[in-house]
């Protein structure tokens, strides 16, 4: 429901890699969004469709590697995954992102990338009855930071589609869905803290990762492009992530503690389609504003990290910590 005043200031307990990118582009960003909760009242149909597509290719994935279905019946449980996560969500329209083109670009990527000929597999870490295979891989790693109110750590989470294995060498593998490939697609993730972050947390596992495989999936309106990447970090490169993540975090700490947000000033404002709070921060008075917006807790390990959730602690009550099965 649109807001009638600022929603409490709430640092948050957990922080993923998309709420560094966001403090990184605009500290007042981070502020609006992360700390106050604050979004405009419609879904991103870019996020909705994305979380749907993450949850039907779990779905997929566990109905071949877990119960040994064969791909036409994974199919069908991913369809139904879909169906139930989809909800009666209605697309703006004309949006390329709708439920059918979604369902289109995910039987297409398994026609593109076919299980059983796959050259990456499923890694099988251990579990207490047996093993499984490590789909929808989530971390929740504390930090040396301490929460600017509780004094607890601060944990670095996130969550990847696999942790495969391909030559006897472990992969983050990833899917990023997209409208098209630009030019330089394949060679955007080299600095992508997203994922030195994922090869950092497997480390913390003792496992030893330092490679991602990205599989884009362009959906378009009459067609489905592919295109994969394979990215190698070198481990200075994953300790040089680490060190910068931590003085981050205390940046973040030292902002909320002195409640001192630094605007942009720049491409923050514009990127993509153009900052969702622009009207607070061109108006002298941005309360004004906040009819249009409404409050929402990033959830960072759910498929759909942008559900609109009542408080901090339902926020903790969704999040999914699975160090029990992490061999």
């Amino acid at each position: 429901m649109p807001l009638s005043s600022y929603p409490p200031a709430i640092f948050p307990k957990q922080v993923d890699s998309t709420m560094m990118a966001c403090f990184d582009s605009c500290e007042k960003k981070f502020h609006n969004e992360y700390i106050h909760g604050l979004t405009r009242s419609a879904k991103s149909p870019d996020l909705h469709a994305g979380g749907v597509f993450a949850s039907a290719i779990e779905a997929a994935g566990r109905a071949l590697w877990i119960d040994g279905a064969d791909l036409d019946t994974a199919l069908q449980a991913a369809t139904r995954k879909a169906i139930k996560e989809w909800g009666y969500y209605d697309p703006p329209e004309g949006h390329v992102k709708s439920f059918l083109n979604m369902m289109g670009a995910l039987y297409s990527y398994f026609e593109e990338y076919p299980p059983h000929s796959d050259p990456i597999k499923p890694y099988m870490r251990g579990a207490t009855d047996g093993e499984e295979p490590a789909i929808e891989y989530t971390f929740a790693l504390p930090t040396d930071v301490p929460h600017p109110v509780s004094g607890d750590p601060i944990l670095y989470c996130g969550r990847f589609d696999l942790l495969g294995v391909l030559q006897s060498k472990l992969f983050i593998v990833d899917e990023k869905t997209t409208k098209n490939f630009s030019y330089n697609w394949a060679y955007q993730w080299g600095m992508r803290g997203q994922f030195l972050g994922y090869c950092w947390a497997c480390q913390q596992h003792g496992l030893p990762v330092s490679d991602a495989l990205i599989r884009g999936v362009a959906i378009q309106k009459t067609q489905y492009k592919h295109m994969q990447a394979i990215v190698g970090y070198q481990q200075w490169q994953i300790d040089r992530w680490h060190e910068n993540m931590i003085k981050r975090l205390h940046r973040m700490a030292t902002s909320f503690a002195l409640d001192d947000w630094e605007y942009s000033y720049g491409d923050g404002c514009s990127s993509y389609s153009g900052c969702q709070f622009t009207d607070l921060c061109t108006s002298p008075r941005p309360e004004n504003w906040l009819g249009d917006y409404e409050e929402r807790r990033w959830n960072p390990l759910a498929k759909d990290p942008a559900l609109v959730v009542d408080s901090e602690e339902e926020v903790a009550l969704t999040s999914r910590l699975d160090l029990q099965q992490l061999g």
